[in-house]
C-alpha cells in the first residue's frame, strides 16, 4: 500500500473526498479567480456532475527565514458546498513546511491562541482509509471525522530540504473565530508563528463565502 504524494493527498483534502473515483471523462471547466484586496488568491470550482461548489484560499506565506538557507512555511484553506448541503461540516486547513529541519513531529496537535484563547486541534489517528483505483493500486485516503489534524506528512529533499505538509480540518464555526481574531498564533511541535494581519483577512473572505452562491 501506498500513499499519495503530497499535492494529490491536499487535493483529496480539499475536495472532501471520501472514496477515490476514476478519472473524469471530460474535462472541468476551470477554476474562477475571484478578486480579493488582502493579497490571496481565492480561486471557485464547479462540479456540474455532482453539483458540488469548491471555494480554495490558495497558499499565503506565513513565515520567511533567510538564515542558512531559505525557510518558508505557508498556510492554505478550503471548503466543499452544494445547494443541497450549503453549509459544509468541515473547513480544510494545510500547512506547507519548506525547511532545512523538519518542523512537524508525526501524530503532532495543532496549538491555536485566538485573542489569548488556547485551542487545541488533536491528531485524529482514525481519519484515514483505503480504496482502490482502477489501477488496482491501492491508496490511503483522508476522511474528517471531526475537528483535528488528519496527517503529517514529510519527504527529505536530496539537499537535504525538509518538505512537509500538515491537514487539519475545523467547523465553520471554528474558521469564523479564527478569521474573526484582532490576533492569532499557532504552534506546531516546538515551531511558533503568527498569522499576519493580511492572512487572517483572507481567511475571513474565505469564510465570508461559506453558503453563499459563487
Amino acid at each position: 500500500m501506498r500513499r499519495l504524494p503530497l499535492l494529490v493527498l491536499s487535493s483529496a483534502l480539499l475536495l472532501h473526498v471520501a472514496v477515490v473515483t476514476p478519472a473524469q471523462k471530460s474535462p472541468r471547466p476551470p477554476a474562477v479567480t475571484l478578486p480579493a484586496k488582502h493579497g490571496g488568491t481565492i480561486l471557485v470550482e464547479h462540479n456540474a456532475e455532482d453539483g458540488t461548489t469548491t471555494v480554495r484560499l490558495e497558499a499565503m506565506l506565513l513565515l520567511v527565514e533567510y538564515a542558512a538557507a531559505k525557510s518558508q512555511l505557508s498556510l492554505a484553506a478550503s471548503f466543499k458546498q452544494s445547494e443541497r448541503a450549503p453549509t459544509p461540516e468541515f473547513v480544510n486547513l494545510i500547512l506547507f513546511s519548506h525547511s532545512p529541519k523538519c518542523r512537524f513531529p508525526p501524530q503532532t496537535s495543532l496549538h491555536l491562541l485566538l485573542d489569548g484563547a488556547p485551542l487545541e486541534l488533536k491528531f485524529q489517528p482514525d481519519s484515514s482509509t483505503t480504496a482502490t483505483l482502477t489501477t488496482m493500486e491501492t491508496v490511503t485516503v483522508y476522511v474528517p471525522k471531526a475537528e483535528g489534524v488528519l496527517w503529517v506528512q514529510r519527504e527529505i529533499e536530496e539537499s537535504g530540504v525538509c518538505t512537509e505538509s500538515l491537514a487539519a480540518t475545523v467547523t465553520p464555526r471554528t474558521l469564523a473565530k479564527l478569521a474573526g481574531s484582532k490576533s492569532a498564533a499557532a504552534k506546531v511541535g516546538t515551531t511558533t508563528f503568527k498569522l499576519p494581519a493580511h492572512t487572517l483577512a483572507a481567511l475571513r473572505d474565505l469564510a465570508g463565502r461559506i453558503n453563499s452562491k459563487q
